[in-house]
């Protein structure tokens, strides 16, 4: 599979398009083909460095690297897309449901595949919300439009 490898500190232009190993899913886990996820801040602050404070700075640098990270690692917490694998002890969601998630702190979110930490089952078809998780059928929300979940 295709991921974007963080394997030092700086700037976006560091980060590498590899082919790497795809993931299997443990026991109690889903392999979730990724449709769509997200940089968040949490990516930009891991890829710089720039998560902590200057008193745990030498904690954090022996913790992920002191001039780049121990390892090669793949960013990304949220994803959205399709279950395409599932550990035998999965008996809540199958093959082809869609879903929205989080890695959490592993990561792995930047890639063609992912494990999540969590996830939820009815995303909208990748591309554009036009459900939101919990909607029942074929509803379709207009831009502005609310739902029960909206707060305000």
């Amino acid at each position: 599979m295709k991921a974007i490898l963080h394997a030092r500190y700086g700037s976006p232009d560091l980060l590498r398009f590899e082919e790497v190993a795809r993931p299997a899913p443990r026991d109690k886990e889903v392999l979730i083909k990724v449709h769509a996820t997200t940089v968040s801040t949490g990516d930009c602050n891991m890829r710089n460095f720039t998560f902590v404070t200057k008193s745990m700075l030498p904690m954090a640098k022996l913790m992920f690297g002191i001039g780049k990270p121990w390892k090669e690692r793949i960013l990304g917490t949220e994803l959205a897309g399709e279950i395409v694998g599932l550990g035998k002890d999965v008996v809540r969601c199958k093959v082809g449901d869609r879903v929205f998630g989080s890695t959490g702190m592993t990561g792995g979110g930047h890639a063609q595949y992912a494990l999540p930490a969590w996830f939820h089952q009815g995303i909208a078809r990748s591309g554009g919300c036009d459900r939101r998780a919990g909607l029942s059928g074929q509803e379709r929300l207009q831009p502005r439009q609310r739902t029960r979940r909206d707060p305000a």
